[in-house]
Parts: C-alpha cells; sequence; structure tokens
C-alpha cells in the first residue's frame, strides 16, 4: 500500500488530470470509460467527493497526505476504493 501511495504522489506531481487506475491486482476499474453505478448515482471522472458521499453507500474513509480516501459500496464490483483530490475523483480501483 505505501508503494501504491507513493506511486500515486508521483503521478499527481506530474499534473496528470484524468481518471486513470493503477491497480496491483488483476482486476481494474477505468472511470470515464465504464462508469460504475452505485445505485442512485453513477461515479464518473468528474464524480465530487460530496455527491459521492450523498448518493452512495460509503463503507470507510481515510484522509492520507492531501487524499481522501473512501470504500464505495457499487452495485456491479462490490467496494471499491476511490481516491479525491481537492474534491474531486483522480482515480478508482478494485482490491482483488
Amino acid at each position: 500500500m505505501r508503494k501504491f501511495i507513493l506511486l500515486i504522489s508521483a503521478l499527481l506531481l506530474f499534473g496528470t488530470a484524468n481518471a486513470f487506475v493503477i491497480n496491483a491486482s488483476t482486476q481494474n476499474l477505468y472511470l470515464g470509460d465504464n462508469n460504475v453505478s452505485c445505485g442512485r448515482y453513477t461515479l464518473s471522472a468528474n464524480s465530487r467527493q460530496n455527491d459521492v458521499e450523498s448518493f452512495c453507500s460509503v463503507v470507510d474513509s481515510e484522509y492520507q497526505g492531501g487524499t481522501t480516501w473512501l470504500r464505495v459500496q457499487t452495485t456491479e464490483l462490490g467496494v471499491i476504493d476511490c481516491a479525491f483530490n481537492s474534491g474531486r475523483l483522480s482515480e478508482c480501483y478494485k482490491d482483488n
């Protein structure tokens, strides 16, 4: 997990603005191309943290180094982990 966070921090430092996924496991979730529903709301590359917290079931949350991580229950994939920077979605992944 530590290497994952360091890699994400490095990518964000270089100004990557698109929703992207980095996942050491085999199942990736690309928001923007394959949007994911949490029931009443569909997560996309433009999702705001407040919207996700309001319309989705958030299982857990954590704040680390300027990034808020939310574990979100989805209808298709079960629980996914999503990172938000400055209130905007930066990435999501499913941990197998």
